[in-house]
């Protein structure tokens, strides 16, 4: 998957400028502009001077065309990804449905026990959850899972992706 090219960029073609916090915001505040259709951003790094860091450009089609190789500081793609199913048509998109398990979640309201969130069983145990992904940014929720073989067989199938 090619989605998000590290060192690469495509000077001018400029249609907006943001500050953010990491590409894959970048990503998604092009995929929400009307006419983006390539995205940089300059990852806040001390190499990098003060006024870049944290810049998203959001950038028309001719970007694409453009793109070069630049500093290890920029990571940028083009608006949809097909390593990610986007761009698919609305008739595709109501089939996938993600990850469908019919097994409770140890966080499930009533079942309490060893979560790893205090307030796992509680009615507001999301509330929590919502908390604690704000705050270190991504996590794989696979420990919330009741059955331990598939929880390792998902664990696997992440560390293989990763």
């Amino acid at each position: 998957a090619n989605c998000y090219r590290w060192a690469q960029d495509s000077p001018g073609n400029d249609l907006e400028v943001h500050v953010l916090y990491s590409g894959v915001q970048c990503r998604h505040m092009c995929q929400a502009h009307p006419t983006c259709a390539y995205w940089a951003y300059i990852v806040m790094a001390p190499e990098v001077h003060g006024d870049l860091q944290g810049r998203c450009y959001l950038k028309s089609s001719a970007a694409i065309s453009g793109a070069q190789q630049a500093h290890p500081y920029v990571v940028s793609g083009e608006r949809l990804c097909d390593h990610f199913g986007e761009g698919l048509l609305k008739s595709e998109a109501v089939l996938r449905r993600g990850l469908q398990l019919e097994m409770p979640w140890q966080t499930a309201v009533g079942r309490m026990g060893d979560g790893l969130l205090p307030s796992a069983g509680t009615e507001n145990w999301h509330v929590e959850a919502a908390q604690v992904l704000d705050s270190i940014g991504f996590v794989v929720v696979l420990d919330a899972l009741s059955d331990s073989g598939l929880r390792q067989q998902l664990r696997n199938m992440a560390e293989t992706v990763a």
